[in-house]
């Protein structure tokens, strides 16, 4: 039987690593909707316009406003 320290498990990136001050980014834009309608409104805007390979973005953020909705 093979010890376990004879195996070295490496990792090896499909790109090499980008430095953080070399990032892209994307232009983005944010508005305060209505709980009801987000369900509408995400259905519509991966229609028009999909994330791609964004994946990671999410497109719904839920925050307490004061005196107003969630």
């Amino acid at each position: 039987m093979l010890e376990t320290d004879t195996w070295k498990i490496i990792y090896i990136p499909d790109k090499p690593p980008i430095l953080p001050n070399q990032q892209p980014t994307v232009n983005v834009f944010a508005s305060v909707i209505e709980p009801k309608l987000a369900n509408t409104i995400i259905r519509r805007l991966n229609e028009v316009s999909p994330l791609g390979n964004l994946r990671h973005v999410k497109r719904i953020q839920k925050k307490f406003l004061e005196g107003g909705c969630k």
